[in-house]
C-alpha cells in the first residue's frame, strides 16, 4: 500500500485536472497563464468533486485573479489553489 492507505487513491494531478476543466470553462483553454494548488486530502474512486472559484482581484490590464477549493461529496476540502488569467471572450 502507499504511503499506509489500504486502497487505491486518485493521484493529486488527476484531481488538479479535474478541477482545472472549472478554469478553463472560465477562463478557456487559451487565457489561463497560472494554476497552483496545494492537495490536501486523497480523493478515491467513486468521489464526486466541486470546484468553486472565487474572484480575489481584477487587474488594470484586465486579467482577473481567483481562489479556488475542490471539495468532495463530503463537504472536505481536497484541494486549494490560485489561478489567474483572462476571461473567455475578453
Amino acid at each position: 500500500t502507499a504511503h499506509g492507505f489500504d486502497r487505491i487513491f486518485a493521484h493529486g494531478m488527476l484531481t488538479m485536472g479535474i478541477t482545472g476543466q472549472a478554469l478553463v470553462a472560465v477562463f478557456g483553454p487559451e487565457g489561463l497563464d497560472r494554476y497552483a494548488a496545494d492537495f490536501l486530502k486523497p480523493v478515491w474512486p467513486g468521489d464526486t468533486l466541486t470546484a468553486e472559484l472565487e474572484v480575489t482581484a481584477i487587474n488594470a490590464d484586465g486579467s482577473v485573479e481567483v481562489d479556488i477549493s475542490t471539495t468532495d461529496q463530503h463537504g472536505t476540502q481536497v484541494l486549494r489553489g490560485t489561478a489567474a488569467g483572462r476571461l473567455a471572450g475578453e
